[in-house]
């Protein structure tokens, strides 16, 4: 149960987080907007939006997944150690991924 209760929590710190991250990109997206930055206005920023844009997109299928992690660990008739396991292989991809997005674009830039 223990381990449960920490996957739960370790959930709920995940969104947190991923709200943070979605806040934060929203936010610069309109700044960059704001300053005449759009998505043709050169090469860098057609990648820039592209690339951002399909990572937010997996943030938010994320939070479905982290959903349906929740309802797995908060109920131990339905639990699904498989399940959780994608779940969470599915957000260390997203995290690694955004890792080589954020040095491809802030870092080489």
């Amino acid at each position: 149960a223990g381990a449960y209760g920490s996957a739960h929590r370790d959930a709920l710190l995940t969104v947190l987080f991923g709200v943070v991250f979605a806040v934060s990109k929203v936010s610069e997206w309109i700044g960059q907007l704001g300053r005449g930055n759009g998505i043709a206005g050169n090469e860098f920023f057609t990648f820039y939006y592209f690339l951002t844009g399909i990572h937010f997109l997996h943030l938010l299928i994320g939070f479905v997944v982290l959903a349906i992690v929740g309802y797995q660990i908060r109920g131990p008739a339905r639990r699904s150690q498989n399940l959780i396991e994608t779940g969470a292989t599915y957000w260390h991809t997203v995290d690694f991924l955004w890792v080589l997005i954020f040095a491809l674009l802030y870092v080489v830039r």
